[in-house]
């Protein structure tokens, strides 16, 4: 469900990358197992709830905003 979402149309992979590497600077590299290490899952839920920098909100239901971040999860190496 996740992935569904993170690779929807208009969605994450637009910034973020088809595996998780960004395409757009400022963007962070999901891949980085060191960047994951520094963020709690609610950090990345609130991230995606209510949008960060030029990132926009993302407007989905609580279970859709946890299967994305268990996906941005399983991208790191």
């Amino acid at each position: 469900r996740g992935k569904r979402l993170y690779k929807g149309a208009g969605a994450c992979v637009a910034c973020h990358g088809m595996d998780g590497r960004p395409t757009v600077p400022d963007a962070p590299d999901f891949t980085d197992a060191a960047w994951q290490k520094k963020r709690t899952d609610e950090d990345l839920a609130d991230s995606i709830a209510n949008g960060k920098g030029t990132m926009p909100a993302f407007k989905g239901s609580a279970a859709d905003i946890e299967a994305l971040v268990a996906y941005v999860r399983s991208l790191a190496k």
